[in-house]
């Protein structure tokens, strides 16, 4: 039970962190040729947009998952 609550609490955390990061950037390096020790390389930058109303709700779900998990605990025990 104390694992599944720490894990809860590392979700709240990164969640709250995506709330301040409204995008995520993805890097790609795609080899284009190879010709003996000659290399043609191409980067790409794909950017995931957060949307806050959804990394809201994730956050409000995880919350109350940590809470009735913890409830859950004391009515247990």
């Amino acid at each position: 039970m104390k694992s599944l609550m720490f894990i809860n609490i590392i979700s709240i955390i990164l969640g709250v962190a995506a709330l301040f990061y409204k995008e995520m950037t993805d890097p790609n390096r795609e080899k284009i040729t190879d010709i003996g020790p000659i290399q043609a390389v191409r980067e790409t930058k794909k950017t995931f947009l957060l949307s806050p109303i959804l990394v809201g709700i994730a956050q409000a779900g995880r919350t109350a998952l940590t809470l009735m998990g913890t409830r859950a605990k004391k009515l247990l025990y």
